[in-house]
């Protein structure tokens, strides 16, 4: 089924995962149909469970595709992110707090994503929000 969405065939591959259960591949599918709301409810269904990767997919989604930052954040706390993806989702956890208007929380965050990424790619970025200059 991997094959068919490398293939293009995203139906086929969305169809197949639906009736065997598999989530993550029927949300694949329904992201590269462009059925951006449903594959975030499938992705937000796995985080759920505890997958952090679904939870940062989802969060991702709702953002960038459905102009929704206040259900990416919810999405994106889901789960926790998995270590290779922290970093990534420190910046776009700031990102959504900036847009919802929550400044203070967007300076913790830019805080703790600094300790841990002090040489970071939004280590600049992150620096001038902690800072107070969004």
């Amino acid at each position: 089924m991997q094959r068919w969405l490398a293939e293009g065939d995203y139906e086929r591959a969305r169809s197949e995962a639906a009736a065997r259960g598999w989530t993550l591949l029927e949300a694949d599918a329904l992201r590269a149909l462009g059925r951006y709301q449903d594959a975030a409810n499938r992705y937000d269904r796995l985080a759920s469970r505890g997958n952090g990767t679904a939870a940062f997919e989802a969060a991702q989604l709702r953002f960038q595709r459905l102009d929704d930052p206040g259900g990416a954040l919810g999405s994106l706390q889901a789960a926790p992110a998995p270590a290779a993806l922290e970093e990534r989702r420190l910046g776009l956890e700031a990102r959504l707090l900036v847009r919802l208007g929550r400044s203070a929380d967007a300076r913790a965050l830019a805080e703790r994503y600094l300790e841990r990424h002090p040489e970071g790619g939004l280590a600049r970025w992150m620096t001038e929000l902690r800072d107070g200059a969004e």
